[in-house]
């Protein structure tokens, strides 16, 4: 078999993260805009979308949207099996890992998970972060949230009616839900269309293309091509990088370790080259999300390559959904796939002080039609 090598020490930058999601993103443009040199670790692709195309990024991979159902897995991890899971294709979109009570899908790309949110900048309760942490406030968080809404371009559509299956206007009269008060819709990270016909590409403030949403094309958890949904490669990290932030997309962090001289040193696997790469830096940020910046964190104590952590593998979060398909009793049926990937807020009536639902597009995943055609006539909730 033939072994990879390794290239030489890699340690020219003074801060490396771990994944390019949300997390990664934003810090990332947080260190460049303070003047570090920045690294950027991706184990996924750079998605052919046209933000990206039009940045000139070379080396991109289609989303499932366009590039079918067999772009769409990465890897599994099932319950019993190899310790680092099944690996189906290394340039696939989702890893799937299934444990007892949960089923975690985690995003393989150049954006992470922003390719496959619902846009919608929904916030916690009133009170959430009150007494959290010794200073932590709701009032302490509140210019962060407004900046990062602005940052991700949340708004209001210009006209809900304009906009198929929205909430504010689909679904009045209907016996099972109540109507919602103004302002009780979140802002979404969409760029709508300002009026109905031929959308027109858009450049923003940062030389960022993309294209006001078709609400009949698909956009939702299986990427958007259009960049008509706000992603975090093109708005944060392609700014970034005309400022000096490095990505490195297709690199796999294998482990981590403490230099004993001080900072930390990275093994990574070049899955492109095949070659092994080592990395130093004095300061690492593990934004590789909740499966996987587990993973490196729990092998890094395994192998004392860390140190002690008590706390580490106590427990996790992640956004908690609990999701119910619906087929909506309409007659003739629906079209669900048409709109945003989220259609908004509902209250089901009888049930007012309980927690909003999110009613969600019946998106058509990259499968034969008639799958398809049915899945179109189902909500999510």
């Amino acid at each position: 078999m033939h072994q990879p090598t390794h290239s030489e020490h890699d340690n020219n930058y003074s801060a490396i993260i771990i994944g390019s999601g949300f997390g990664g993103s934003m810090m990332a443009s947080r260190l460049t805009e303070a003047g570090m040199s920045v690294l950027v670790l991706e184990r996924g692709p750079w998605r052919d979308t046209l933000p990206v195309r039009e940045a000139g990024i070379e080396q991109r991979k289609p989303l499932p949207r366009t590039g079918g159902v067999l772009s769409a897995l990465r890897s599994l991890h099932p319950p019993i099996g190899p310790k680092r899971g099944i690996r189906l294709n290394k340039y696939g979109y989702l890893d799937v890992w299934i444990g007892k009570g949960i089923k975690a899908p985690c995003t393989s790309n150049v954006g992470g998970g922003s390719h496959i949110w619902a846009a919608m900048m929904d916030r916690p309760a009133a009170g959430f972060w009150d007494n959290r942490a010794t200073g932590l406030n709701d009032s302490l968080m509140e210019p962060h949230y407004q900046r990062v809404e602005q940052e991700l371009k949340g708004v209001q559509p210009p006209d809900a009616t304009q906009v198929p299956n929205h909430t504010d206007h689909a679904w009045q009269g209907e016996s099972y839900f109540t109507p919602l008060n103004a302002g009780d819709q979140p802002p979404m990270g969409i760029l709508y269309p300002e009026q109905a016909g031929a959308p027109q590409a858009v450049k923003d403030e940062n030389g960022i293309v993309r294209m006001p949403m078709d609400f009949t094309t698909d956009h939702g958890m299986f990427g958007c091509p259009s960049g008509s949904k706000s992603t975090v490669d093109a708005l944060y990290l392609l700014p970034a990088m005309n400022k000096g932030l490095v990505v490195k997309d297709m690199h796999e962090v294998q482990s981590f370790s403490r230099n004993p001289s001080g900072g930390y040193e990275l093994e990574v696997h070049d899955l492109r080259s095949g070659h092994h790469v080592k990395f130093s830096t004095p300061v690492l940020v593990m934004c590789a999300g909740t499966m996987n910046t587990n993973y490196l964190m729990l092998n890094a104590v395994d192998t004392a390559a860390l140190g002690t952590l008590p706390a580490l593998g106590k427990g996790f979060g992640a956004n908690g959904d609990l999701i119910a398909h619906w087929p909506a009793p309409d007659k003739p049926p629906r079209d669900s796939a048409l709109g945003p990937p989220i259609h908004g807020r509902v209250q089901i009536k009888g049930h007012e002080d309980a927690a909003y639902v999110i009613l969600v597009g019946g998106e058509t995943p990259p499968v034969p039609g008639f799958l398809r055609r049915k899945a179109r006539q189902r909500q999510q909730l």
